[in-house]
């Protein structure tokens, strides 16, 4: 698996969901980027930067003023600090051209992070939602890189249809009554799975399921934790947001 070592203090933080229809919830994430610049070594942004992503093309020709305000932040933070991308399940179509714009380093779906002597296990966390069999489905054909390279080949206004389509579908969902019991959720069995393949690592961290929480478990006599990162919310629901700061010394989460 890839690697990545850091030292110091990282932050960390996923699930912001960045769009031009959440002025609020943009603007607490370029608060929380300056005061990261100034309390962190580095910032790794763990999944769903972004509501949704088409390809960084959109980031290169006259993008909206949302997103141009988004990319100046985010490039404002990367000329102090480290920044460091993971895909998520909404944003898994970011390139590297993205990530050379901003000054990022754009890092594997999945990697072991040594924070001096500490190892986790750092994902956007969907691949972990073994259960939900239709979701893990659409996310093994569509990170297929003949299908993503086909879809980039379609003109912009057509790549943005399909989002907005998407979305649409997506927000239909999550209106339902029943929506939250129906969430795909991480299982434990490939949590343990990961444990038992990397069993030097300390604990994990992931996104994704919105709901934050730190877990502890005990395999083969020996006691690992996982820490959820929070969603970010501030227009349209309960007020949400948060990060985890790791060091050397463990992992605290910051949720609100």
């Amino acid at each position: 698996m890839n690697k990545l070592s850091l030292t110091g203090t990282v932050y960390l933080a996923s699930d912001i969901h960045l769009g031009p229809t959440i002025p609020r919830t943009n603007q607490a994430f370029y608060d929380f980027l300056a005061a990261a610049a100034s309390a962190a070594d580095s910032l790794i942004l763990v999944g769903d930067i972004f509501n949704y992503w088409i390809g960084d093309d959109i980031a290169m020709h006259q993008p909206e003023p949302w997103l141009t305000e988004a990319l100046t932040q985010l490039q404002r933070f990367a000329a102090q600090k480290s920044l460091y991308l993971i895909r998520g399940n909404r944003d898994f179509l970011i390139g590297h051209a993205l990530a050379e714009r901003l000054g990022a380093r754009l890092l594997a779906d999945q990697i072991i992070l040594h924070v001096d002597d500490l190892a986790v296990y750092l994902s956007h966390g969907d691949e972990l939602c073994t259960d939900d069999k239709g979701f893990m489905l659409f996310r093994a054909w569509t990170r297929q890189a003949w299908l993503q390279q086909l879809f980039f080949k379609l003109p912009l206004t057509w790549r943005l249809a399909i989002a907005n389509k998407a979305r649409k579908k997506s927000q239909s969902k999550q209106a339902a009554p029943n929506y939250q019991h129906q969430r795909g959720d991480v299982t434990e069995a490939a949590v343990r799975r990961v444990f038992e393949q990397h069993p030097g690592l300390q604990g994990m961290i992931h996104g994704h399921t919105h709901k934050p929480q730190q877990h502890l478990i005990t395999l083969n006599g020996k006691s690992y934790w996982r820490v959820v990162l929070p969603d970010w919310e501030l227009d349209q629901a309960a007020p949400r947001q948060g990060y985890a700061i790791l060091t050397k010394d463990g992992v605290q989460l910051i949720s609100a």
